[in-house]
């Protein structure tokens, strides 16, 4: 298992496929992300692990 989220589960997290609306639903949601050099946002798998 990897430490950070994929790309696919942001988008199935967040419902959101576009970078910005991914982090607007990020911040809705509470939940720390960091915004990698590309503009997309990295999320830990233990952010959302409860």
């Amino acid at each position: 298992m990897s430490m950070f989220l994929n790309s696919d589960e942001i988008a199935t997290l967040t419902g959101r496929k576009v970078k910005s609306k991914q982090i607007e639903a990020l911040r809705a949601m509470g939940l720390p992300y960091r915004v990698n050099a590309t503009g997309h946002p990295v999320v830990t798998t233990a952010a959302v692990e409860g």
